[in-house]
């Protein structure tokens, strides 16, 4: 579980409880490009330009690898450019090549085996999370929660993408989730939130 990302992290996690085929802009999806987008954010691969919208920042990290794929949907757009634009751009097949990217990643990070059963998208063979990294997981964010203690970033950015996707009470009791979800609330304005609304309203055309 060392150095994984909470995209990566809510997609072990995802996987796990929804053994499933995702189409454009569904939860799991919208989570994943969220997700994304706002990793670019926090490493400052991309900025929010001024007059809204993103463009590319000027980090001298560069892009995490398992990012690769949205780095060159946001690289081959070359401007500031908005939301819809990148969600437009992101078809089904982008979705499909960044998925199983990251997959390709958990299962080099020894997080993940590879299955012979299609599951989320077509195109490429999914994964099968490993029961323990996932209950570590889930530990963290249930640790964190319950504690009166201020939140890390990535823990917060995580327990929102399980939250957005419908996953809290597949894994925390009723009184886990009743708290997690009062916390969340104190995040609400959140960068993370604002693209996870964003992203989901532009399937409906309101972006």
């Amino acid at each position: 579980m060392k150095g994984l990302s909470y995209t990566q992290e809510y997609i072990l996690c995802a996987i796990e409880r929804r053994k499933r085929k995702v189409l454009v802009i569904d939860e799991y999806s919208a989570c994943l490009l969220a997700g994304c987008l706002n990793e670019l954010l926090d490493c400052s691969f991309v900025t929010r330009a001024k007059k809204g919208g993103f463009e590319l920042g000027d980090s001298n990290e560069g892009c995490p690898p398992h990012l690769k794929p949205m780095q060159e949907v946001i690289e081959s757009l070359k401007r500031p450019i908005g939301l819809l634009e990148i969600v437009l751009t992101c078809t089904s097949r982008r979705l499909s090549q960044l998925n199983s990217w990251i997959c390709d990643s958990l299962v080099e990070a020894e997080c993940a085996d590879k299955s012979e059963k299609r599951r989320m998208f077509e195109e490429k063979d999914n994964i099968v999370p490993k029961a323990e990294v996932v209950r570590n997981i889930i530990e963290k964010v249930r640790t964190e929660f319950l504690n009166d203690g201020e939140l890390t970033h990535e823990t917060e950015c995580l327990a929102s993408l399980l939250f957005a996707d419908g996953l809290i009470s597949d894994y925390f009791s009723k009184y886990e989730a009743e708290v997690l979800k009062r916390r969340l609330k104190e995040v609400r304005g959140s960068a993370l939130f604002s693209l996870l609304k964003d992203v989901s309203e532009c399937d409906y055309g309101g972006c």
